[in-house]
Formats: C-alpha cells, structure tokens, sequence
C-alpha cells in the first residue's frame, strides 16, 4: 500500500470518528431537584364541651313590688357556643300574699366565647306557680261600690279564695274583701347578657330581660316584669387559654 492510501484512510477515519463524536449528545448534568409545591396547611382543633353550672341572683318586680329572686341552671355548653340545660328560681322575700317559684329548659348561644369579653343570648321556656294577695275587685273586675252579688256564679270561687278560710255565705261580697289567690302559669324568659371570662373555667353573666307570663288569668299582669341578674357560671371551658 502506497504512502498516498494509507493518508487517505487515515484522514477518512478521522472524518469518520468526528462525525461520531459531533452526533453524540452532551452528558447529561446532574438532575435538579425539582421544587416541591408547598401543601396548605391543616390545622385539627378539638372541639370544647363540658358541663357547666350557674347560680344566679335576679331583681325583678312582681305584683307591683321590687322582688329578689334566687335560683341558677345547669347544662352541657358544645363548642364554646351552645348551651342546653334547666334552670329555677324563687322568690327570696316571699310572704303569704306573695309567693313565686318557675323553672324549665334553658337554651343559650355564646358570642365572642373566646375574647376576654363577650355576649350571650338565653331564654328559660317552662312553668311555675305564684301565690297574692289581691282584693275581690281586682280579681274578678267588679265594681268598687256593689262587689259581688251573692247570686253571681264567682260567689263561691271567692268564698274560697277569701283569706284565713272566712266564708261569706249567702250574702254579696265587698270588692275590697282581701283574697289569697294560687294560680299555676306558663312562663317564657328572654335575656341578654354580657360575660367577661375570669379563666377559661369562670365567667360572670350579666343579663337583663324579662319574664312574660300565660294561663294565670287576672294574675299575669302581676307576675310579668323586667329583670336584672348576676350569675357566675362554672365549666364548660368557653375560653381558648
């Protein structure tokens, strides 16, 4: 083989080797971790309940008097929010012509629970039984100057409500003859309070509502009437430490 082939086969591989190389891809640089996208975050609080216990003072008026009433109410408050429960008062300064006593269920929805100072809206739906004293004029809405015909069909009704079991026999009753009269009545309480939480296991409530009253007759004038209370309720855990 001549000088000249032996040139000619070698610049041919070289071609060759270079056009290999020139098709060959670059090596691949390290791969890049790709950036991992952020998750939303989760956040899994329990929810807060417990039972809770409340006395309660309230003023009132009733039968035209300024009247103390003691008592409270005792529930299960969900979420720092509801609470459902019963509840009772009576009459603190009662008397033979003034007595009162009424209970039932008590339902409440709990504002700004977890602030140092919040709201709460209550309600007490049940019954109860009062006892007055009152005059056979007011009850029975008679004249002043003829009071009660012996005839009248409520004669016998006021004989049994005439004081110290006095009957009047036959004869008209004076419309300014005194009467004890005992009614039972249906009674619904709304009231407004604010709450200032002491921890989250104390709080006080003061509230302001008013008592309406049905199914006592001539006596529910005398026992409806606004209210003011002050009461410090126990448990229920309606504020986040």
């Amino acid at each position: 083989m001549t000088t000249s082939r032996l040139l000619g086969a070698l610049v041919l591989s070289i071609c060759v080797s270079a056009s290999a190389l020139a098709q060959t891809d670059p090596p691949a640089s390290p791969a890049q971790p790709a950036p991992l996208a952020q998750s939303g975050q989760l956040t899994i609080e329990r929810v807060e309940q417990g039972f809770v216990f409340a006395p309660d003072a309230r003023i009132t008026e009733v039968n035209g008097e300024t009247a103390a009433l003691a008592g409270g109410y005792v529930g299960w408050m969900t979420d720092r929010t509801w609470l459902v429960g019963a509840g009772g008062y009576w009459l603190v300064n009662q008397d033979d012509d003034l007595k009162m006593a009424y209970g039932g269920m008590v339902f409440e929805y709990l504002a700004r629970s977890q602030e140092r100072i919040g709201f709460g809206v209550r309600g007490l739906v049940g019954g109860g039984r009062a006892t007055l004293g009152s005059t056979v004029g007011e009850y029975f809405g008679v004249d002043a100057d003829i009071g009660l015909p012996a005839r009248d069909p409520r004669h016998g009704g006021a004989n049994r409500l005439i004081r110290g079991g006095h009957r009047g026999g036959p004869f008209p009753i004076a419309s300014a003859t005194e009467i004890l009269v005992r009614e039972y009545f249906f009674v619904v309480e709304p009231q407004a309070s604010v709450i200032w939480h002491f921890t989250r296991w104390v709080r006080l409530d003061l509230g302001v509502g008013y008592r309406l009253t049905a199914g006592a007759g001539p006596l529910d004038d005398e026992l409806r009437g606004p209210s003011a209370s002050v009461a410090v309720q126990f448990g229920g855990s309606s504020r986040k430490p």
